[in-house]
């Protein structure tokens, strides 16, 4: 039972769809029965759908009221996702699009290739489903191409080339996915970038209902780039006025570490490890973000550098100096019980 155990938390997805009583009680009972904090993942915002992410939030306070803590994982940036026929990643939520995206490459490569079968494809994907704004072919933008040929498309959006070419969008996006081998980057609008949204990001920022977050580590490979949201949280306080800098410091740091229980971690404090981080704050700033081919098997990966990042040390060596790794790796593994204190859903 995690109740009897050493673990600090939950993490859950519930739905992507809106929260109802249902889903307040799941998420009630399963911190209830555990008796730890549980944290649901998550709000991109978007000013638009301001009426359903205060709807999710309540199910921190229907969990209050039971004896339980829920907590949402908000990121900090605009959602920006990079679509890719090569893995189809998130293209496999279109209706009817899960078993033709699986296609090994060459067979693929001919149903789009294939101008009656890949009408039948785009005829499925305006069927009802979670993401099918992502259909909206003429709106997606020419990310990354791999050939030298298909660089001029890079910036544009399909819509207006396909103006350009007095082809559809789709017929457009098809033909240069595949003159590409599937490689390229395509880019839906980022949603969630406007003054509206922005401020609502703000207020959640500062709800003790929410915890900023939503890194992915770089596990989605080819799709999504969360890994920076601390220097895009630093940056963007910075720049639109949102936060003072130490509240940004410590929402990053000690929040975290407190509602993991980690021992001696998460602030400047003697005798506590000495993690730290040494940044110009009137720079400091995620880079672009770009592609970058390291992984075994010649996989690539989204990648970015931190900008204004100087000195970074953990457990009191210096792992990073001048902005370059340095060949010290002093970091460690943390183990709930024995690097944590024992957290329980009421603290």
């Amino acid at each position: 039972m995690l109740k009897d155990s050493d673990a600090v938390a939950l993490e859950f997805i519930p739905t992507i769809e809106r929260f109802d009583e249902e889903v307040y009680q799941l998420l009630t009972d399963m911190s209830v029965a555990a008796d730890k904090p549980l944290n649901w993942n998550v709000i991109f915002v978007n000013a638009r759908q301001s009426e359903a992410i205060e709807e999710k939030l309540q199910a921190s306070n229907f969990a209050a009221k039971q004896g339980g803590r829920v907590i949402a994982l908000t990121a900090p940036m605009p959602a920006v996702s990079r679509l890719c026929f090569e893995s189809g990643f998130l293209l496999d939520t279109l209706h009817g699009w899960a078993e033709p995206m699986a296609l090994p490459y060459k067979e693929k490569v001919a149903l789009l290739s294939d101008p009656e079968r890949r009408k039948q494809l785009n005829e499925d994907a305006q069927q009802p489903s979670a993401f099918r704004g992502i259909a909206r072919w003429e709106r997606l933008t020419v990310g990354e191409v791999t050939k030298e040929h298909l660089k001029h498309f890079e910036g544009r959006s399909i819509g207006e080339i396909s103006e350009e070419l007095g082809k559809s969008p789709w017929e457009t996006l098809c033909e240069i996915v595949v003159e590409d081998d599937l490689k390229t980057g395509l880019y839906p609008p980022a949603a969630g970038d406007n003054d509206e949204s922005w401020e609502l990001r703000k207020m959640l920022w500062n709800d003790d209902r929410c915890l900023i977050g939503a890194s992915d580590a770089g596990a989605h490979l080819d799709f999504l780039a969360t890994f920076n949201y601390s220097t895009y949280l630093l940056a963007a306080a910075r720049d639109r006025g949102l936060l003072e800098l130490e509240s940004a410091v410590h929402k990053l740091t000690d929040v975290p570490a407190r509602l993991y229980g980690l021992k001696d971690r998460g602030r400047i404090e003697e005798g506590w490890w000495a993690d730290l981080v040494v940044f110009d704050a009137q720079n400091v700033a995620p880079d672009e973000i770009e592609v970058r081919e390291d992984l075994p098997g010649g996989g690539w990966r989204l990648y970015s550098e931190a900008i204004g990042v100087h000195h970074v040390f953990i457990n009191g060596e210096q792992a990073v100096e001048d902005g370059a790794f340095t060949e010290a790796r002093p970091g460690t593994l943390l183990r709930s019980g024995r690097d944590t204190e024992k957290i329980t859903a009421n603290g």
